[in-house]
């Protein structure tokens, strides 16, 4: 998912729904792994340091799915489009 010229993310979701997640941002990147819980199109990405993004899944097409991350109310705060390389 790109956001604007020098930032992007990227994200995996393993079968032992393992997740790593990296952010790049003006040439440096950050990576977050911990476990996924994926009900219905809610997807849930609990990191080993602690932080607990809530998300909403909404397929586009069979290669690309925009991740809203929401607030504790369940209100999106921000939406990511990602898309499959390769």
């Amino acid at each position: 998912a790109s956001v604007g010229k020098s930032e992007a993310f990227a994200i995996q979701i393993d079968g032992d729904n393992t997740f790593r997640l990296v952010h790049l941002k003006s040439g440096k990147s950050t990576l977050s792994t911990g476990k996924a819980t994926r009900t219905g199109n809610r997807l849930k990405l609990a990191s080993k340091d602690g932080l607990t993004l809530n998300c909403t899944v909404t397929w586009l097409s069979a290669k690309a799915f925009q991740l809203a991350i929401n607030d504790a109310k369940g209100k999106p705060t921000a939406k990511l489009e990602f898309k499959k390389q390769g």
